[in-house]
């Protein structure tokens, strides 16, 4: 089976988070993550469209969400993820995610769905979340 596209590819390849359903490859020198179960992969792709569209405020970004710069884009993902994980566990360690996969089906079993996860605390974290950490 292919592997579909992972919506936090960046955040797994910055070792910000893990899953573990997530496969890296490389595609003409470039490194990808993928997932191996697509019905997740539309799972989180979901999760991330509803972290941009309910943190577009909190970004002050008003055109569309494709057109975020990286480090914005690096915050809905890690805030996200770091903010839903405090939901669910507030005694988890806030960074890195350990695993997405299970993160988030943990989050649809206790809130019944991703449309009512708590998005008010979670954009709390991502406006919080510290950008990409300087290099050297």
């Amino acid at each position: 089976m292919d592997a579909a596209t992972c919506p936090f590819e960046k955040a797994i390849l910055s070792v910000r988070c893990t899953c573990e359903l997530s496969t890296r490859r490389v595609v003409a020198e470039r490194m990808n993550a993928g997932c191996h179960d697509v019905a997740a992969a539309r799972q989180c792709h979901a999760l991330l469209a509803l972290l941009y569209e309910r943190a577009r405020f909190a970004l002050k970004a008003a055109g569309p969400i494709e057109n975020l710069p990286f480090g914005k884009k690096m915050k809905v993902m890690v805030g996200g993820l770091t903010g839903l994980q405090a939901v669910i566990s507030p005694t988890a360690p806030a960074t890195p995610v350990e695993n997405v996969y299970r993160l988030v089906t943990a989050a649809v079993e206790r809130f019944g769905g991703l449309e009512r996860l708590p998005y008010d605390e979670i954009v709390l974290t991502i406006r919080t979340t510290p950008g990409r950490p300087p290099r050297g």
